[in-house]
This record gives C-alpha cells, sequence and structure tokens, in this order.
C-alpha cells in the first residue's frame, strides 16, 4: 500500500511538473511573438519615418492654440471652426503641444508609434497562442508585409489610435460589452469606422439571443459617434464633420476607392472566404461582418485622397487574426491559395505605393524652410495649409474650406472650390500659394506653369496681375507659386 500511494504520488508530481512545462512552453511562445511583431512594427516604422501627409499639421496648428490658451481654433482670433475630423484628437496633443508645430508633429508621430508596436505586439501575442506553426509563421508573414498601418503611425496623424481600438475590440471578443466599448472609441478618432463597431458589436450581441444585449451592444458601439455629433451641432451648428461637407462623397469613386484599397493593401484577400465563415464560430464572424460593414462605409462615405488607402488602416491588424480562424473552417488549399494573393497583391501593389510615399517628409520640411522667411507676418491664402500652417503663425485662409465653413460650403470639392480674386482682397490677403505640376520658366512668365486643379486654374487667370515672389518645390514632382499682391 505504501508503494501504491508513493507511485500514485509521483504520477501527480509528473502530471502537475508536465502541466506546469507547458503552460511555461505556451507562455513563451506568445512572448516571443510578441517580442517579434513588436521588432517587425518598430522596422517598419523606421521604413516608413519619412512618411508624410499635409493634415496632420492641421491637427498640430489646432492642438498648439488649444495649448496656448488660444482655443480649438485654426487662426487666432477667428471664430471656432470644426476642423479637425476625429473630435478628440487635437485635445490628445494638447498636452504634447507646447512647442513650435515641427516639434509638435513629431511628438505626435513618436506617440502613433507606440501605439502601432504596442497594438502589434498585442496581436502576436494572440497569434503565438496558435498550435501550429506554420499558420503563426504565414500570419507573422501577413503583418510583415503591411506597412499602411506603420506609415500612419508614423504620419502623425490619429489612424494608429483608430487602429488601437479596433485592434482592442477583436482581442476582447470574450468580453462582448467591452469589445462594442472598444469598437465605438475606434468611431470617435474615424467616423467611418461606425459600420465595422454598429455591425462587429451586433454579430456578437446576436450570440446572446437577448433583445437587451443586442440593443446595449448597438448603444454602445454608437454612444461616442452620438457624443461627439451632439457637441459638433451645440458648438458650430452642424452634426457632421466640416470636411465631409467641404469634401462631398461620391458613392461611385467610394466604391472604387474601397476596392482599390483591398487590392492594394493585399491582406485583405484572405478574408474572402464566404463557405469558410458561414462554417466558423459567431466571434469570428462578427470580424468579418464588421469588415463587410466597413467596407461600405468607405464606399458611401466616397474614399479619400491620402495614398496608401488611409481609410482601411484601422482595421488591417487584425486580419493575421481571421485568417487563423477561418483556417479552421477553410479547406487547406482554399486558404493557401488566399494567403499567397494576399501576399502578391501586398508585396506588388502594396509595395509599389511603399516605394512612391515612403520619402515625402524631406519636401514637406524643405519646403516650410524656404516658405517660413516668404510668409512672415503675412495674410496667406492656399488650398494646402497643412505645411503652410508650420511655415507661418499668421492669418491663413483656407481655400479647400476644410478648416473655414465659408469656403466649405461653396461648390465643389475641397481643390475645386469657386474662389475668387475678390474674396482674397476683402480679406486683405497678401501672399496666395498655386500648386503647379511643373516649374514656370521664370517667375515672370509664371501663368505658363501647368494648374492641375480646378481652384488654382480659376484663379490664376482671376490673379494674373499679381506678380511671381518666389518657386516653392515639394520635390521633384511640382512646387507652389508664389504670389504677392500689387502694391496699389
Amino acid at each position: 500500500m505504501y508503494f501504491s500511494a508513493l507511485l500514485c504520488e509521483l504520477w501527480t508530481t509528473l502530471m502537475f511538473a508536465g502541466s506546469a512545462l507547458a503552460v511555461a512552453r505556451e507562455r513563451r511562445n506568445t512572448l516571443c511573438f510578441a517580442a517579434l511583431f513588436g521588432i517587425v512594427g518598430v522596422a517598419l516604422c523606421l521604413l516608413m519615418k519619412d512618411f508624410a501627409i499635409d493634415d496632420s499639421l492641421i491637427s498640430v496648428r489646432y492642438a498648439r492654440n488649444l495649448a496656448s490658451g488660444i482655443g480649438y481654433r485654426f487662426n487666432a482670433g477667428d471664430p471656432s471652426t470644426d476642423g479637425v475630423t476625429p473630435l478628440p484628437w487635437a485635445f490628445m496633443l494638447a498636452p504634447l503641444a507646447r512647442a513650435d508645430a515641427l516639434s509638435v508633429l513629431h511628438r505626435a508621430r513618436f506617440l502613433g508609434g507606440v501605439i502601432y508596436v504596442v497594438t502589434l505586439s498585442a496581436v502576436g501575442w494572440q497569434v503565438g497562442k496558435r498550435e501550429t506553426l506554420a499558420m503563426k509563421v504565414a500570419a507573422f508573414a501577413l503583418a510583415g508585409v503591411s506597412a499602411a498601418p506603420a506609415a500612419y503611425a508614423m504620419s502623425g496623424m490619429e489612424t494608429s489610435v483608430a487602429m488601437g481600438f479596433v485592434t482592442l475590440a477583436v482581442l476582447f471578443r470574450e468580453r462582448p460589452l467591452l469589445a462594442a466599448t472598444y469598437a465605438g472609441l475606434a468611431v470617435a478618432f474615424r467616423p467611418e469606422a461606425a459600420g465595422f463597431a454598429v455591425a462587429f458589436s451586433l454579430v456578437l450581441g446576436f450570440e446572446v439571443e437577448k433583445p437587451i444585449v443586442v440593443v446595449r451592444h448597438l448603444g454602445l458601439s454608437l454612444l461616442p459617434l452620438i457624443v461627439t455629433s451632439i457637441v459638433r451641432y451645440s458648438v458650430w451648428g452642424v452634426a457632421i464633420p466640416l470636411a465631409a461637407i467641404a469634401k462631398p462623397s461620391s458613392p461611385s469613386l467610394g466604391f472604387t476607392y474601397a476596392g482599390a484599397g483591398v487590392l492594394s493593401t493585399g491582406v485583405l484577400v484572405v478574408a474572402c472566404a464566404p463557405i469558410a465563415l458561414m462554417r466558423a464560430h459567431r466571434k469570428t464572424q462578427a470580424l468579418a461582418v464588421g469588415l463587410v460593414a466597413h467596407f461600405m462605409c468607405i464606399a458611401l462615405a466616397g474614399g479619400d485622397w491620402m495614398p496608401l488607402a488611409r481609410l482601411w488602416v484601422p482595421v488591417l491588424l487584425v486580419v493575421p487574426l481571421l485568417f487563423l480562424e477561418v483556417a479552421l473552417t477553410s479547406a487547406p488549399w482554399s486558404l493557401w491559395f488566399r494567403w499567397t494573393l494576399a501576399m502578391a497583391l501586398a508585396i506588388g501593389f502594396g509595395g509599389r505605393g511603399i516605394l512612391l510615399h515612403r520619402v515625402l517628409l524631406p519636401a514637406r520640411l524643405s519646403a516650410i524652410a524656404q516658405a517660413t522667411s516668404l510668409l512672415r507676418g503675412q495674410r496667406v491664402a492656399a488650398v494646402d495649409v497643412g505645411w503652410v500652417s508650420a511655415a507661418t503663425e499668421g492669418y491663413i485662409f483656407d481655400m479647400a474650406g476644410v478648416t473655414n465653413p465659408l469656403v466649405a460650403s461653396l461648390p465643389g470639392g475641397h481643390t475645386s472650390k469657386r474662389i475668387s480674386g475678390r474674396m482674397l482682397r476683402d480679406r486683405d490677403i497678401t501672399r496666395v500659394l498655386l500648386w503647379a505640376s511643373d516649374k514656370p520658366p521664370s517667375l515672370e512668365r509664371w501663368k505658363e506653369a501647368t494648374f492641375p486643379r480646378h481652384a488654382e486654374r480659376r484663379l490664376a487667370y482671376d490673379l494674373e496681375s499679381w506678380p511671381a515672389s518666389a518657386w516653392v518645390p515639394i520635390g521633384s514632382r511640382g512646387g507652389y507659386i508664389l504670389l504677392s499682391r500689387p502694391a496699389e
């Protein structure tokens, strides 16, 4: 009996030790993949460190005005305007904004990079829990070829925050109310994510099969959007972002943009598995339905002018997780065909876009440095007011209407507003920047330059008596002709 008890105790000890070793091995695997994904995230951020978007400096100007006590406005002395689509973003930047515009931009870029790397590491942690090494490596490859999230993390824009909340929502699907809350918070930073948030949260709620739960999920996913809409209406009299008025949507262009984004990002192709998704778990279906709803919202919003499929970026980090989950109900040949196609598209189409746009920042910094002395003490008019706002603290007349409600209400898109010379003279504008796709033969012959945008083409005719005082290049792909008001 003694030996039987001893053997039983020894067996129990070995079983416990084996279980502990298995847990330790799983924890080590998850930590390794979390670290591996984080390292790739840092490498992608370094690859895209010179990516830039003009609109990021608009948010910086609002944040700097908040930090200095001027208030939520684009121009000191002007009324407050709704010039930042993600309403909380300027307030989030304000604690970092007691510095010059470029310093604040670099702080925003660092913040975005940190959020992106931490979020990608969390995805790696989940990937590391999978049992099959081949599947984990395949998911890692999908994350590694998707450089657009890193680009927008380094842009200084709010996209990384929305991306972080979408990823948290997916990671916390076991706690549906919390997941719906995170999905709703993503909408506060990217309004077109409302489709994802609502569809994703509702499908999670339907799993419980209680109407009150579905209503709670719907309410949580929409609450941040409702709050920001109420604030906008209370302060500015319009519930939608000013940018949506300045840039009217075109569903036909939107569907083209949304479809092109699927192809150019590549990795979204792995979600095109309707039969496998019908057999998948409800939580997997929630993610897939959310992506379809996001497609529809992007299309109805009319797409976007920014490169690298910016409106798709908030949902890209969760695609490797969807790939692993769909693998459980997908035929192997179909799964690996979609993975191969996704990788080919991401490297082919996506890689071309990365190479083309990853070097935008130095050109803008050069333009800002050149324009600073030219615009000092002047009242400036421009369509692209972001980089201009980093070159001057003075008054800027936004000819795109992104920060100016009067211009936003004019017919046309943000590059085709009917701005007249009289409007500029009424506002005592002394300098006008016109984008040209080629350098004119000389400053005296500035009207011979090519003006591809309607707003500037009309102004070039209306302001033909204004002399050109400088050519401000933006890299090798065009630049700005600086016109000075003629002496009276």
